[in-house]
Order: C-alpha cells, then sequence, then structure tokens
C-alpha cells in the first residue's frame, strides 16, 4: 500500500503487487471502479495506521534508536510486531469472522 504518485511498481519482486489509489491524472472524474478501489483502500489503510500507532506505544520505538541497538533493529521491530499481533483485534469484522469458526 502507498500514496498516490509512488512510481515504484518496476522495484517490486515478481509476484508483489503494490496497492495505490487512483489519481485523478488528465481527469475530471473518477469511474465508479476506481471508486470502489479507493473506497477499499482508505478502508485498509485505516486500519494498517491504527497498527502502526499501536507500534509507536513501544517505548523503544517512540523515540531515536541508540546505535548499539541498530544490528538488532529488524529483531526489536520483529517481536514489537508480534507482540501487537496479541493485542485485541484491531478489525471488528475479523473477530466476528473467528467467533464463528
Amino acid at each position: 500500500m502507498a500514496d498516490k504518485g509512488f512510481l515504484i511498481h518496476d522495484l517490486l519482486p515478481e509476484g508483489v503487487t503494490l496497492n495505490v489509489p487512483a489519481g485523478m491524472w488528465g481527469k475530471t472524474q473518477f469511474t465508479s471502479e476506481e471508486v470502489t478501489g479507493n473506497i477499499k483502500t482508505a478502508s485498509a489503510r485505516i486500519h494498517v495506521e491504527r497498527f502502526i500507532g499501536y507500534m509507536k506505544n513501544f517505548g523503544i520505538l517512540s523515540k531515536r534508536v541508540p546505535n548499539q541497538l541498530l544490528p538488532y533493529l529488524s529483531d526489536i521491530l520483529f517481536v514489537c510486531c508480534h507482540l501487537t499481533n496479541l493485542l485485541p483485534v484491531i478489525i471488528r469484522e475479523l473477530d466476528d469472522q473467528f467467533k464463528s469458526l
């Protein structure tokens, strides 16, 4: 997922797609498919930004990382992501799906 204007499709590995909202470049109106796609992207973006907000609650990620920890930064992010995944469900619709299983 990226903002409008990120032209990095050629940098992505094979099999990886980038979800970018449609832009108005040279148009006066979105097509109905573009409107639907933009709504879906915006809905997903809310959840991604909420997850990032939860990640920032970890003290180690809320300030400058000391140089001594730089070799471990990938591991630190990995652990913080997994701990964030243990929090209550972010997307209520998914919570309802899992309860019915």
